[in-house]
């Protein structure tokens, strides 16, 4: 069974928020589905969130407010798909094609892969809807 995992809002200054408590529910909706969104406002944690997680898992982290980043990525799907582990794409907003892409690849029986967005949740929460609901978990951290 999939789920949807909603956490309630919170205010987000950086001294007040439950890190414990946004860490396992990230941890698990990673284990659960092969695509999850982190979204929040600028500086509320989310970079820090996903680094603290990543460290000591295979992860491959992509931000794509660097150009180079974004160069990185001009075909996306044949950047992606070789790769393993937890893939963090931190500020999708910038190429919000990208979840047409991930679409695909986790289509794909062959994607071992799991992948985390990290942006800011107005521009990429409509881009969401491009996923289908049973491959995305939606954590907003606002």
């Amino acid at each position: 069974m999939k789920y949807r995992i909603f956490i309630p809002n919170i205010q987000c200054n950086m001294r007040m928020i439950h890190r414990r408590f946004y860490s396992d529910r990230l941890s698990t909706a990673i284990r659960r589905l092969p695509v999850t969104a982190l979204l929040g406002p600028g500086q509320c944690g989310k970079t820090t969130l996903a680094t603290a997680l990543a460290d000591g898992i295979q992860a491959t982290r992509f931000d794509l407010e660097s150009q180079l980043e974004r160069n990185r990525l001009q075909n996306p799907e044949m950047v992606l798909f070789p790769l393993e582990g937890l893939i963090v794409l931190d500020e999708i907003q910038q190429m919000p094609e990208l979840f047409s892409v991930l679409r695909v690849l986790v289509d794909r029986p062959s994607c071992s892969a799991r992948f985390l967005v990290l942006g800011s949740a107005s521009p990429v929460d409509s881009k969401i809807t491009v996923l289908p609901l049973s491959e995305a978990t939606k954590l907003p951290l606002v």
